[in-house]
């Protein structure tokens, strides 16, 4: 998921964490939060499948694009609408 700012990424980390904890998934965050080991680790395990749902800020995720096929969701709060996309 990507977010506007650093404490939106935090929030949204901490919300997900909570409704996921009695679920299977992962979640994880990047932001200015985490330095470039964490970064790179929690990217790495993206990487191989092991995160389920990665929550990012934009300067984040410009440091270093994971992977070319992503898959996105978002929330537009003026239109109160939900959209995803799927890169490639």
């Amino acid at each position: 998921m990507l977010v506007p700012t650093t404490v939106l990424a935090a929030q949204h980390f901490r919300t997900f964490s909570k409704r996921f904890a009695d679920y299977p998934v992962t979640v994880e965050m990047i932001s200015r939060y985490r330095d470039d080991k964490q970064i790179r680790e929690i990217l790495q395990r993206a990487r191989e499948g092991k995160v389920d749902v990665l929550i990012g800020t934009t300067a984040s995720f410009q440091r270093t694009s994971p992977s070319r096929t992503w898959g996105w969701w978002w929330w537009t709060r003026s239109s109160a609408s939900a959209s995803s996309t799927r890169s490639s």
